[in-house]
């Protein structure tokens, strides 16, 4: 017999009989159901014991999926008690994500100066997905300092042609080490260091009116998805080394005209 139909002539039967011995009074209840509403009630009971019976053997087999704000407050823990307190943070930027032992502080957008105005900073930001405003003036307002997003500019590098004018993605990320440093024209870290990742120098072109800081994008870089191309905002575009004989940086171990690998070191 189906489990559905079993339940339902159980739960009349058993009503039927506590109704004729006295011990329940169901005046109250039959004045106001009726067998379809029997029915009804039943089958939500047999939905919750199915969907219990579903969670259970979810949790027997392990394919519940540990919430992510959990999973990564047991990173963070976990970080700090590996660590003995002596931690730092650096930026991810490409990624949403935190790379080997770290623990994602938060992730967010890259922003910064508007690549054509004077003024603003000259700070790349990796900015929350969840702003929290106060005293805000509604509208814009002229006499303000302008944070904007920011794009890639990779069309003529082929490593990340593919990301051509999307925007970077980035994240905060927490290591059980106590300094850490971006490590230009290197793919690897000094020994003793832990390399948290390697990828491309980047900031604004050299034309650009404002200027970014140099940062470490990530090799294999993303993007974040929804966004529309070509917003402009704060450009990032592959660096290459310029050289002189006779001072500056050096020819010979620099090659004018290469584009500079990064790497993120910590230790």
């Amino acid at each position: 017999m189906p489990f559905r139909v079993f339940l339902l002539v159980f739960c009349i039967a058993v009503t039927s009989s506590c109704a004729h011995s006295g011990e329940l009074d169901i005046s109250p209840v039959v004045s106001h159901m009726n067998l379809a509403d029997l029915v009804s009630y039943t089958n939500q009971l047999v939905d919750e014991v199915e969907k219990t019976e579903m969670e259970l053997k979810k949790l027997q087999t392990g394919d519940i999926q540990e919430d992510e704000d959990a999973r990564q407050m047991r990173k963070r823990n976990a970080v700090l008690a590996s660590s003995g307190g002596v931690v730092t943070t650096y930026v991810h930027w490409g990624s949403k994500s935190c790379p080997g032992d770290g623990s994602l502080v938060y992730d967010g957008v890259v922003g910064g100066a508007y690549y054509s105005y004077y003024g603003s900073g000259t700070n790349l930001w990796c900015m929350p997905m969840t702003p929290i405003y106060q005293d805000a003036q509604p509208s814009s307002q002229s006499d303000r300092a302008y944070l904007y997003g920011a794009e890639y500019e990779t069309s003529d590098f082929p490593p990340l042609s593919s990301l051509n004018q999307q925007d970077p993605p980035c994240a905060v990320c927490l290591i059980p080490r106590g300094t850490s440093m971006m490590l230009p024209a290197k793919e690897s870290c000094p020994t003793g260091w832990t390399t948290e990742y390697v990828g491309y120098l980047m900031s604004a072109a050299y034309s650009n009116q404002a200027r970014n800081e140099f940062i470490c994008v990530k090799k294999d870089a993303e993007f974040v998805p929804g966004t529309s191309p070509d917003q402009n905002g704060a450009l990032l575009y592959p660096v290459e080394g310029r050289c002189t004989n006779g001072g500056g940086i050096p020819c010979g171990p620099y090659v004018e005209g290469n584009e500079l690998t990064c790497s993120v070191c910590s230790i």
